[in-house]
């Protein structure tokens, strides 16, 4: 194995093939969900979603639950993220791998 090809955060530990790549599916699964969440909660408490596209009644949760298919994410600002001002959402330094807090 080419240790320059490796994703980060995941060496092999010993551990038989499949292992390994269920290992590495589920670590990059949760990974995607913190993230996903983290934007979906800066832009739902900065008013940026268009329109909620329907809620509906989950059974296990036993509450209502709310799904979005659009958000408005263009913003011509550069700034970092800043808590108060709607415009900073701070997506340029988000998705460049830097805090966006």
């Amino acid at each position: 194995m080419n240790p320059k090809t490796f994703l980060s955060g995941w060496r092999p530990a010993g551990k038989p093939y499949v292992e390994q790549k269920k290992d590495l599916i589920l670590a990059r699964n949760k990974a995607l969900n913190k993230m996903v969440e983290l934007l979906h909660k800066q832009l739902i408490r900065k008013g940026r979603v268009k329109n909620r596209s329907g809620i509906f009644y989950h059974p296990t949760l036993r509450a209502n639950v709310y799904y979005t298919r659009v958000y408005d994410i263009k913003s011509q600002s550069v700034a970092p993220y800043s808590y108060d001002n709607w415009l900073d959402l701070g997506l340029n330094q988000y998705f460049m791998g830097q805090s966006p807090y």
